[in-house]
């Protein structure tokens, strides 16, 4: 995210949508930021001259907003330390205040070095050193040490990702759309985890390859409370989303649709931010992200199934956690596999290893799902050493499929 007064937006009747960086002059401009902090620590200056460099490439550009937005970002990646060699500040100023106090004001040149050359004598160190000491905690005097390397295209991707970090922390609500169950599994752990207020419901995307509004195929949405929707936690909450946000991105296909409440003239107006995977700059990512490499399966047994049924060659499509089903309070339930075939769908769930907190969530879960005769299609297959004497009271036996072992029976599949 970025301080909200470096947020560049446009604003038109009802829409609101973040400046992105998307020519060649902004990638130059990212270039120079780039240059300019790796010759500053290449020299280990101390912070203020770096802010001196960055002042004179401000005097260049008019966008005031998106150089110190580089900066914001850019400073993020550097560390920077009191120069070697210097005693503790704060008790190097209290030394010379207090020797300060006894003699009175320092009104001349003269009197000031005899305090500092006092406190020299009182604490064992050079009078050169007590000046250098003095201020060496000021955030302008640390001495840069250490950066963290990037090119100029992360660094325009991770502002345009800030951007819409930021445009989103004063959002009221904000629907999302994912790809695929790989997509939806690794986005919805994450909701989770942090916290957020979800439902799921049935909604629609807009179709690969297309810029009309109007074209939209059936999918699943979640919808997710804004920060501006709670009472409490505000900043936390609006954290959280933005925290969000690079797994959305790194879903493959994805939409967003949020309400945004801004200040203006007139006072707080609605406004709504709509983006997908299709309308998205080419530049759109954060560097210090990266989805952790999903295995191809969960278990042996998935694997093991998945192998034998393609090599049955049946005819029916079977692929690997489809788009979640939607199960009553709008939260979701992704099935290992689903079959296709004439367009009808059929689920499977494969149970192998579980806790009892496992098993009452999943049956819940799965129980709310088949008992909606004539919607969902779901089938079980439960290795009956582990769970069978907790599920078979629950579940239909025509949708329960006992299995020993690794291998789920292809027969009655």
């Amino acid at each position: 995210m970025l301080p909200l007064q470096l947020l560049r937006i446009r604003a038109r009747k009802e829409s609101i949508t973040p400046l992105f960086c998307t020519d060649d002059e902004d990638i130059d401009l990212a270039r120079s930021m780039i240059k300019e902090f790796e010759e500053s620590y290449r020299k280990k200056e101390r912070k203020g001259q770096l802010e001196k460099r960055v002042a004179a490439i401000e005097s260049q550009y008019d966008d005031y907003k998106l150089v110190r937005g580089f900066y914001a970002l850019l400073e993020r990646r550097c560390e920077f330390i009191m120069a070697s060699g210097s005693a503790d500040p704060f008790s190097t100023r209290r030394a010379l205040f207090e020797e300060s106090a006894k003699r009175g004001f320092a009104l001349t040149e003269r009197e000031r070095s005899e305090i500092v050359n006092a406190v020299a004598s009182k604490t064992n160190v050079p009078a050169e050193l007590i000046l250098k000491t003095m201020w060496a905690d000021l955030e302008e005097n640390l001495v840069f040490d250490h950066f963290k390397p990037i090119d100029e295209k992360q660094l325009v991707g991770w502002y345009n990702l800030s951007l819409m970090q930021t445009l989103l922390f004063n959002c009221t609500k904000l629907d999302f759309y994912v790809s695929g169950g790989a997509g939806w599994k690794s986005v919805l752990r994450n909701v989770k985890r942090l916290g957020l207020m979800y439902s799921l419901q049935k909604g629609g995307q807009q179709k690969a390859g297309t810029g009309s509004e109007n074209a939209k195929e059936p999918g699943i949405v979640c919808s997710l409370d804004g920060p501006l929707s709670l009472f409490k936690l505000t900043d936390r909450y609006g954290t959280s989303i933005a925290k969000l946000l690079p797994s959305i991105l790194s879903s493959g296909s994805w939409s967003i649709d949020a309400w945004i409440v801004r200040k203006t003239i007139s006072g707080r107006k609605m406004y709504q931010f709509k983006i997908s995977s299709y309308d998205a700059p080419a530049l759109l990512a954060d560097p210090y992200y990266s989805a952790k490499n999903q295995p191809e399966f969960d278990s042996a047994v998935e694997e093991k199934f998945a192998k034998r049924f393609e090599q049955a060659a049946s005819g029916w499509k079977l692929t690997r956690e489809p788009d979640p089903l939607i199960v009553s309070g709008g939260k979701a339930l992704i099935p290992d596999f689903v079959f296709e075939k004439h367009g009808r769908k059929v689920y499977l769930e494969i149970m192998g290893f579980w806790t009892r907190e496992y098993i009452e969530r999943k049956v819940a879960k799965m129980l709310d799902i088949a008992g909606r005769e004539g919607e969902v299609d779901l089938f079980v297959a439960v290795n009956e050493e582990l769970a069978c004497s907790k599920l078979s009271p629950l579940m239909s036996k025509e949708r329960l499929i006992l299995y020993r072992g690794d291998s789920v029976p292809l027969r009655r599949i």
